[in-house]
């Protein structure tokens, strides 16, 4: 004859087993390791791009040339766009920072490149981009950036290029010059395309 308690102790007992068993096979499980295929977005080169305006400015970062970025910087009073970029070794600690500005762009007038003289009521608009440009007569190679600006009450645009120097700026020499204006134009123009 069983006696009534060692019923619930052997049937106490087997739970635990099974639940230390779950355990530690739920366990293994989980860190075995998986020979399914996972989806991985380190996998995926992605290149990205921000903007922001305002009436008073414009700010926006992107690619300079290869994997380097520059922001860039747009002051629709005085119709100036500038572009800064960081240098890859930081320096020491200055009331500053540590990084250092490496490279700097600069237009005279985005007014003037698009032949607008009402500039109060102008609405400049701004947006970087890339492309793979060939051959270049300069000295320094142009780089993959464009940056486009586009004054949103007449229609009018310029889209300019970045003189970038790869060697320059691995060196960590300092890069100034103007920006190249590429194209001008209307978005209200019946045909942009040159034959």
């Amino acid at each position: 004859m069983v006696k009534r308690g060692s019923v619930g102790r052997w049937w106490a007992g087997a739970g635990v087993a099974i639940g230390l068993t779950l355990g530690f096979g739920g366990g293994w499980w989980y860190q075995r390791p998986s020979t399914m295929p996972v989806f991985s977005l380190s996998e995926i080169p992605l290149e990205a791009t921000a903007t922001d305006s305002s009436d008073k400015f414009a700010v926006a970062t992107g690619p300079v040339g290869g994997d380097v970025e520059g922001v860039y910087f747009l002051d629709p009073v005085a119709g100036e766009l500038t572009c800064f970029v960081l240098g890859r070794r930081l320096a020491r600690p200055t009331p500053a920072g540590v990084g250092q500005v490496v490279a700097q762009f600069k237009t005279a007038s985005v007014y003037d490149d698009m032949q607008i003289t009402d500039t109060k009521n102008a609405r400049l608009l701004m947006v970087t981009g890339v492309s793979n440009f060939l051959g270049t007569s300069r000295n320094a190679r142009m780089g993959g950036a464009v940056v486009y600006v586009v004054d949103a009450a007449t229609g009018k645009f310029v889209a300019y290029g970045v003189p970038w120097s790869p060697s320059a700026y691995s060196a960590n020499q300092p890069q100034m010059a103007p920006f190249i204006k590429l194209v001008t134009g209307s978005v209200r123009q019946p045909n942009l395309i040159r034959e």
